[in-house]
């Protein structure tokens, strides 16, 4: 974590909430309802943000353009019926030096991001992925002949 943000690391985000209101700071917090994964997670960075159209391509764009410590914020238009991220994207996001994940929207894996450790921060689990990409998965099974519809 950045020096500047290290000071942040054990502070509740209420008491930051207070101290930008007092400040005069503008506020920009996740919407209600947003929770880290594994109770008790906290992250602080520099936003780091994306819209998610149904493939998780714009999300290694974004990692192209990581610093370390910085927070991927997903814009999924709270979308309740897919689960725009993963173990898989996670572990991208680690490996990029992202501080954390933050979606307006849902995850899946969730014992596979308990484990990874990576702290993110969603409305709640559903295990379908985005229906695009699935159903790109099973064109390509269908052409290479495989009969499977995984």
């Amino acid at each position: 974590m950045p020096k500047d943000l290290a000071c942040f690391a054990e502070l509740s985000t209420p008491l930051v909430a207070d101290a930008c209101v007092r400040l005069g700071v503008p506020l920009r917090a996740a919407p209600a309802g947003v929770l880290p994964v594994v109770a008790g997670q906290r992250v602080a960075g520099r936003a780091l943000p994306v819209r998610h159209y149904g493939s998780v391509d714009v999300f290694l764009e974004a990692f192209g353009h990581a610093e370390p410590g910085d927070v991927l914020v997903i814009d999924n238009a709270d979308r309740r019926d897919e689960a725009c991220i993963g173990d898989l994207a996670v572990l991208e996001a680690r490996a990029a030096g992202v501080a954390g994940i933050v979606v307006w929207g849902l995850h899946r894996d969730t014992p596979d991001l308990v484990r990874i450790g990576l702290p993110v921060f969603s409305y709640g689990r559903h295990a379908p992925a985005p229906y695009a990409s699935i159903r790109g998965s099973r064109t390509r099974c269908a052409r290479r002949g495989s009969g499977s519809t995984r």
